[in-house]
């Protein structure tokens, strides 16, 4: 994991390099987005012992990758309200890759939407 808050780039670079040899050992190229699917961390609002789903998008895939439009606090709260698509039910569409250990992991939990 890399702890961006150190401000410390050859760190993080390296842990980039880390990170995409792992995914490539997983048969994904770059670009990619990853999914972590973790319990609470510091400071996060998220009730009790409940695991929650964090799309990790580093600044350089995000700036390659996606279109970033403004919402309004109405339409915001529009998309959060039941106007988005959650990933689990599009594990396929999207193309998503789910590494053996995590698939291990998710049924561990009782999580069986893969």
């Amino acid at each position: 994991m890399t702890d961006v808050k150190t401000k410390d780039a050859f760190k993080i670079g390296w842990a980039q390099e880390d990170r995409d040899r792992t995914v490539a050992q997983w048969g994904i190229q770059t670009p990619y987005i990853l999914f972590s699917r973790h319990f609470k961390m510091a400071g996060m609002p998220v009730p009790g012992n409940q695991r929650w789903n964090e799309m990790v998008i580093y600044s350089q895939v995000q700036n390659a990758l996606l279109l970033a439009v403004p919402l309004s606090d109405a339409e915001l709260n529009a998309k959060i309200n039941g106007g988005f698509t959650d990933f689990t039910t599009q594990i396929r569409p999207w193309n998503i890759h789910i590494p053996d250990i995590t698939k291990a992991d998710f049924q561990r939990h009782g999580e069986r939407f893969v």
